[in-house]
């Protein structure tokens, strides 16, 4: 395992903060009462809110990791299969 030097620990902490900003823009978007969507598309998943903001799959991840989202699964609506 490379020992890192600060130069790069403050950058990996700075995109790490930066990350978590996000997420919690993004938990307020859906606290307000937009939803997270995720399509597959060739380049790879791709998230977007319903107000029309994308979100990297990075933010996407720790946005899904918190206990305050819920999924609905694959359906249209949430009580359809």
């Amino acid at each position: 395992m490379p020992i890192r030097n600060a130069t790069a620990l403050r950058s990996r902490n700075r995109r790490l903060d930066r990350n978590l900003n996000r997420a919690e823009l993004v938990l307020r978007a859906m606290k307000d009462g937009a939803s997270l969507h995720l399509q597959y598309a060739r380049s790879g998943p791709i998230w977007v809110l319903t107000t029309g903001q994308q979100v990297s799959n990075q933010v996407a991840k720790l946005v899904v990791a918190s206990s305050s989202v819920v999924g609905v699964g694959d359906a249209l609506f949430g009580d359809r299969p």
